[in-house]
């Protein structure tokens, strides 16, 4: 049995934590190694902010726990297919961008775990990130800036001071004032 101590990753043969890692599933044993991952990789090497390390380690907790539950196996005994069904079962209805950031944090912990040689195959490999539309800014028309200029009331003065800021607030606008001429571009 591995010891729980804040240095067991490295008081122990690697070979001897990959048996124990795939025969004794251990929940406490992969929370210490997220852990410990989150202190080495996002704050130490990555410098990924506060906010960022503790929603990576909230994703990748979910992904530990769901592996437990649903496969009885420990985070390090992931294969590919478990990472697929995991994507498929519990993210399959959030945002892309949600999507994304759980598996950015998976494919993050499984590539520190091959480079410090805790496994041999990187099961986060061959997936990819999903694609993210682009979020384009919504135009008004020509007609919707009209009516929105000629909206404030400019016989007072909070209007005076509305129609301003609009006209302030609208840099692409093609005419200088309301009434006169567009601009004769050369």
């Amino acid at each position: 049995m591995l010891p729980l101590d804040e240095n067991w990753l490295f008081n122990v043969d690697r070979n001897e934590i990959w048996r124990l890692l795939t025969i004794e599933p251990n929940h406490e044993r992969d929370l210490k190694l997220i852990n410990h991952w989150k202190n080495c990789v996002l704050w130490a090497e990555m410098g990924l902010a506060q906010n960022t390390q503790i929603a990576y380690e909230s994703n990748l907790r979910q992904f530990s726990s769901w592996m437990l539950n649903s496969h009885a196996l420990s985070l390090l005994a992931a294969q590919e297919h478990h990472v697929r069904q995991y994507i498929c079962q519990s993210l399959s209805w959030q945002k892309v961008s949600s999507l994304n950031r759980h598996l950015s944090a998976i494919k993050s912990f499984f590539k520190w775990v091959c480079r410090d040689e805790l496994i041999s195959c990187n099961p986060t490999v061959r997936i990819q990130l999903a694609k993210q539309g682009l979020n384009v800014p919504i135009v008004l028309s020509e007609c919707q800036v009209d009516a929105l200029l000629l909206a404030p009331d400019v016989a007072t003065p909070q209007g005076v001071r509305d129609r301003a800021l609009l006209e302030l607030t609208c840099p692409l606008w093609p005419y200088q004032s309301i009434g006169s001429s567009p601009r004769v571009q050369g």
